[in-house]
């Protein structure tokens, strides 16, 4: 595991490159998030506490961590009930480490009541450069945001041109049939499959 790390992380450096993390997990739930966090934070110098957090938290929201990415020009994370809940947890290492990328995030709930965090997400934005969407697929009739279904539209007018879009790496945590709705859309932007990681829960 530390060899595997440390290898990605000479990869990213040489050259005189920006020196940047990308560590994509994948274990079974018999092995510990923490054993795997502990390994990362021995081979990385520069990782946190808050890092080892993340790993922890996304681990506990579902059985398999599927990807785990600390560099990269912005993140795009789409999330779908307690799916927001790993999402938050990046975003406050994002902001505790005073973080200067662009970042959006589009958040979906059934109702008004069920969007979550809606008060501390207004508080990152005033510390990240952080672009919330939220979306309701039943919205009240004076909801003036969007509603529907996470749509080719909302991304295009989210996302930056095709060139930049597919530079991005695309978080996607919610409701099985959100997912696979949402991956057809990025499918169809001709985001790259490999930038796209994706955590599915069966409650809303």
């Amino acid at each position: 595991m530390q060899a595997v790390v440390r290898r990605l992380v000479e990869a990213e450096s040489g050259g005189g490159q920006r020196l940047g993390l990308r560590v994509g997990l994948t274990f079974a739930s018999s092995i510990p998030a923490a054993v795997i966090s502990m390994a990362i934070l021995s081979a990385v110098k520069d990782s946190s506490i808050l890092e080892n957090n993340i790993v922890q938290t996304i681990a506990s929201a579902a059985g398999t961590l599927a990807a785990i990415i600390f560099v990269l020009p912005g993140l795009v994370m789409i999330a779908g009930g307690v799916g927001i809940t790993p999402m938050m947890s990046m975003l406050r290492t994002l902001a505790h480490r005073r973080d200067r990328r662009p970042h959006r995030l589009v958040v979906v709930a059934r109702t008004l009541d069920e969007l979550l965090f809606r008060a501390e997400l207004s508080e990152l934005q005033q510390r990240l450069d952080l672009t919330v969407v939220e979306l309701l697929r039943s919205p009240p009739p004076s909801w003036t945001g969007a509603s529907g279904a996470v749509d080719e539209d909302l991304l295009t007018a989210l996302l930056p041109g095709a060139f930049r879009r597919n530079q991005l790496d695309y978080y996607l945590c919610g409701p099985p049939a959100m997912v696979t709705d949402v991956l057809t859309v990025l499918d169809g932007l001709d985001v790259p499959q490999p930038r796209i990681h994706t955590e599915q829960f069966d409650l809303v």
